[in-house]
């Protein structure tokens, strides 16, 4: 089973035309707050996410993180997923 797969079935809330990037899934240990315990949490790279925008758009480096911040980062307000830097 694909990465992508196991979080599809583990019902994790995905970005949208992101899956290339998506690099791991977190699961939260918190057991003083139950309504957590069962959550799982998409991990995508900010690096292959850029550099995407950068080949198929033709976005400069700064472009394409601006792009990122306001089109993907901004956009979730709950349940969101985790952007690291590799």
């Amino acid at each position: 089973m694909t990465l992508l797969e196991r979080a599809k079935s583990l019902d994790v809330n995905l970005a949208l035309g992101l899956d290339h990037a998506l690099v791991g899934l977190w699961n939260p240990v918190l057991s003083d707050r139950p309504d957590n315990q069962d959550k799982v949490i998409a991990v995508y790279s900010i690096d292959k996410i850029v550099h995407r925008y950068m080949e198929q758009d033709g976005m400069t480096y700064d472009e394409a993180m601006e792009f990122f911040q306001y089109n993907v980062v901004d956009v979730f307000t709950e349940n969101h997923p985790i952007f690291i830097e590799e």
